[in-house]
């Protein structure tokens, strides 16, 4: 009898890392996030904020969660959670949070474009 399940090996002590797949994005434009060494919780998620926010604010104006994967890539468009679509023009950063908290494990800068 076999059984599959899905793992992941990451290399000891290895920091989580967030980001885009680009620099800059066009305004209405997806914006492809990539993820990895995240703890795989299940309710780990990706948000993204307005550079100029706080460090207390707890609204991203767009989030997905990561499925407990501990690597992988989403779009953050007009299906995503939130209400920040489609992002203004300006300057932006995307965090990797833990398990449905505001605790940020990594972030990430990227801009808008008009």
């Amino acid at each position: 009898l076999q059984s599959r399940a899905p793992f992941w090996l990451t290399a000891r002590n290895a920091p989580p890392k967030v980001g885009t797949t680009r620099r800059s994005f066009r305004s209405g434009e997806p914006v492809t996030v990539q993820w990895n060494n995240a703890p795989g919780n299940r309710w780990d998620w990706i948000g993204v904020y307005a550079d100029s926010a706080g460090a207390g604010d707890t609204s991203p104006l767009l989030w997905r969660h990561t499925q407990a994967a501990i690597g992988g890539t989403i779009v953050l468009d007009q299906t995503a959670e939130g209400g920040g679509w489609p992002l203004a023009p300006g300057r932006y950063r995307v965090v990797l949070s833990l398990d449905d908290s505001y605790v940020v494990l990594a972030e990430a800068g990227f801009q808008i474009d008009p």
